[in-house]
């Protein structure tokens, strides 16, 4: 009974038992064989199932971390001992030196520090991870949804402007060297004709050339209707001249009542706010980089719509 005893304590020894070190590991496996092997026989705990006993203990699932040069030690003689032939394969005696000179060195720098990474740390690993993926994911959408009521909050803030200051179109186009309307900023790279086609150089949408009228050519939307466009500006025009006209008959309309767009104001400040603030957390908290913010929120891709 006392040769089975040996050789249990031999098959239930762990690398964990051993306190993770290397040099207890073995001293006790060695003790184990050679007392089953004098009780049982030479045989009953064969240097191959030792080796093999070895590389099982100490390259289990749970793996040893935060010690790379005895994990790769390791890893290389396992594989080195599975390729192997009888001819070519190293004696136990071989391997087990060659695995304790790693783990002396790694005591000899102060580096031996080894960590076990268990199954229930993995589980508990990939629940965070989940759950930052899910927090990542609400973050970018609340971002993106800012980003959106930014913009259209930007949008209303401009057509407000233009309602409270009159038709500023007309007035536009009564001074001479000024801008037609807030349509024809940027005039420069509209009337420069570079090909069939450039593009808006703020907003990168697309126009196509147009050399009907427009004093001799010009860059317009790819939707532009050269034939509607001119008859809306000559109506535009008649009904400017008809009101001129009419004005100076004493029949002048009131002057447009101005909008006061100071809620609206502030309802584009708090959303930028709001902005900021989903930004900063994606950045600080999600370890997101600029640009990795930007494309979460869809600025590139709706720069080109």
């Amino acid at each position: 009974m006392r040769g089975l005893g040996f050789k249990a304590a031999f098959d239930n020894y762990s690398f964990d038992k051993a306190g993770l070190n290397p040099a207890v590991y073995f001293d006790h496996q060695d003790e184990m064989q050679d007392k089953a092997n004098i009780t049982m026989g030479p045989n009953t705990i064969t240097y191959q199932r030792y080796v093999e006993k070895t590389y099982l203990d100490l390259d289990k699932e749970d793996p040893i971390e935060n010690v790379p040069l005895f994990s790769h030690a390791v890893m290389i003689g396992k594989n080195e001992w599975a390729n192997s032939t009888p001819e070519t394969a190293k004696t136990k005696q071989e391997i087990v030196r060659e695995l304790l000179n790693v783990y002396r060195n790694h005591v000899a720098e102060k580096a031996w520090n080894p960590v076990v990474r268990s199954t229930a740390e993995k589980a508990r690993l990939v629940a965070f991870t989940a759950k930052v993926e899910q927090d990542k994911s609400k973050l970018v959408q609340a971002a993106h949804a800012l980003k959106k009521a930014e913009q259209s909050l930007k949008q209303k803030s401009s057509a407000v402007s233009t309602a409270s200051s009159g038709d500023v179109s007309t007035k536009s186009k009564d001074s001479k060297g000024s801008k037609a309307s807030t349509a024809f900023d940027d005039k420069g790279w509209r009337t420069t004709n570079k090909g069939p086609e450039s593009f808006h150089p703020k907003t990168g949408e697309k126009f196509l050339w147009c050399s009907k009228g427009h004093g001799g050519g010009c860059y317009m939307p790819v939707d532009h209707d050269h034939e509607a466009w001119a008859a809306a500006k000559a109506e535009k025009r008649n009904n400017y001249y008809a009101n001129k006209r009419a004005g100076d008959d004493g029949n002048a309309k009131p002057p447009a009542k101005k909008v006061d767009n100071g809620k609206l104001k502030l309802s584009n400040d708090l959303a930028q706010a709001a902005l900021t603030s989903v930004q900063k957390t994606m950045k600080e908290q999600m370890f997101m980089t600029d640009a990795e913010i930007d494309q979460a929120m869809g600025i590139k891709q709706e720069s080109k719509e």
